[in-house]
């Protein structure tokens, strides 16, 4: 399940449906995502892994979560996103991904990615290079090139 903390951090944590029967609210596996939320997480066919997408890159990419080890593998590193995916077999999944013409379902490899890094937002960049960007909006109006 995808748990969300009022402090604003989110988790995937993974039960046993006899514990979770019999009382027991501890989780068999979790992942702590931060701010960013886990969603659409599926089983594979096997069990072994979940499927899932999150923005935790900044751009919502397809996630695939080893129960065993807790381990966490970006399987898609792109600008547009990716989202709910579903196993196809194999190392296959089916995932809707995002266009300007709208969601189009696709089918990806579910093999990790190695070279996955965060967006950098435009603002952020903004921010960066014009320390004027970092102040309230009477202060912007002053100082922006743009309005002198």
């Amino acid at each position: 399940m995808s748990v969300g903390e009022v402090t604003g951090r989110h988790s995937l944590r993974v039960f046993r449906t006899d514990a979770l029967v019999a009382g027991d609210t501890t989780p068999r596996a979790q992942f702590d995502f931060g701010t960013a939320i886990p969603s659409n997480f599926v089983f594979s066919p096997d069990g072994r892994y979940l499927y899932g997408s999150s923005y935790y890159t900044g751009v919502s990419n397809i996630f695939r979560f080893e129960i065993a080890t807790g381990r966490l593998d970006a399987v898609t590193n792109a600008e547009s996103g990716y989202f709910r995916p579903i196993p196809a077999g194999g190392d296959s999944l089916i995932a809707f991904r995002y266009t300007g013409e709208g969601f189009v379902p696709t089918r990806i490899e579910a093999k990790p990615v190695e070279d996955v890094s965060a967006i950098t937002f435009l603002g952020e960049q903004l921010v960066e290079k014009q320390p004027w960007s970092r102040t309230g909006t009477s202060a912007r109006r002053r100082r922006c090139p743009s309005r002198r």
